[in-house]
């Protein structure tokens, strides 16, 4: 049976975890990564019309991210411009775009999928613009999934965040904060992101959902707590803040829509990561 799910990026960290639960639930996948196309190129557009037919459902999982500078932009447009114009002539039944929070303005009000989309980052601006692409192409038939910090095995960003402590943790050095390492967000584990993008998938979930559990926690509170669970010697260390605060300090979500997608979700927590639950 050929494969009717296609996924692009699957090499990466959220499109791997993707179309690892998409198998997982028996959907037919076919995983493409850069090694078989190169959606830098425009000569891509023919090779991803020979390999998607009408009827197929799409996962656009693919990113240089994060995004930094206006070359990185300018990167993931041509990509995903790219992607677009060869699709653009196929009967597709669904399309699911990997986006971010990111596309959202600071607000100390919970954010939800309706809340103003007006990033100031390079990373937001860069989603929200892809997003927009998409929605003008198939928007009558596409979801975007906008998961906020996610932690889990094999991320390749080694970001400020648990990711980044346990490897400090397991290198036995010290964790070395942000300020005081106040600021209040929630983190997602990628293989809940990757439920929430099945399930977007199974019933073709038109318009946004935000992957957030709900929840806040300061970086101080998470870092102690990991160092505590890990039995570890190393020390968490605070400094001198650069720069202004991201956020503001705070990036919380109304998660409603979510939960009426996936009544029964139970989110990893960090603790029961780090002992090993569903790694």
């Amino acid at each position: 049976m050929r494969p009717n799910t296609i996924v692009f990026g699957a090499s990466g960290f959220v499109g791997q975890a993707i179309s690892r639960a998409l198998k997982a639930d028996k959907h037919s996948v076919l995983e493409l990564s850069r090694n078989e196309v190169n959606l830098l190129d425009r000569g891509s557009c023919e090779k991803i019309q020979h390999l998607v037919n009408d009827g197929d459902l799409v996962v656009l999982a693919f990113a240089r991210a994060p995004a930094r500078n206006l070359e990185d932009i300018f990167e993931n447009l041509i990509m995903m411009n790219n992607v677009l114009n060869a699709l653009r002539i196929k009967e597709l039944s669904y399309v699911l775009n990997i986006s971010s929070d990111a596309v959202y303005s600071d607000s100390k009000e919970l954010l939800n999928e309706h809340s103003i989309m007006a990033p100031i980052s390079a990373h937001g601006i860069m989603h929200c613009m892809r997003e927009r692409l998409v929605d003008q192409t198939f928007g009558n038939i596409a979801g975007h999934l906008r998961p906020t910090l996610i932690f889990g095995k094999d991320d390749p960003h080694n970001g400020y965040g648990p990711n980044l402590f346990l490897r400090k943790i397991s290198a036995g050095e010290d964790i070395i904060l942000f300020g005081e390492g106040e600021e209040m967000r929630d983190h997602i584990h990628i293989n809940d992101v990757a439920s929430v993008a099945v399930e977007m998938i199974k019933i073709h979930h038109f318009g946004s959902i935000n992957a957030a559990t709900g929840q806040l926690r300061s970086f101080h509170v998470i870092a102690n707590s990991m160092v505590r669970l890990s039995n570890a010697k190393c020390k968490v260390l605070t400094s001198q803040r650069n720069g202004p605060m991201p956020h503001d300090g705070y990036r919380a979500f109304d998660n409603n829509a979510l939960r009426q997608l996936l009544p029964n979700i139970k989110f990893l927590t960090i603790e029961n990561y780090l002992l090993g639950e569903n790694t």
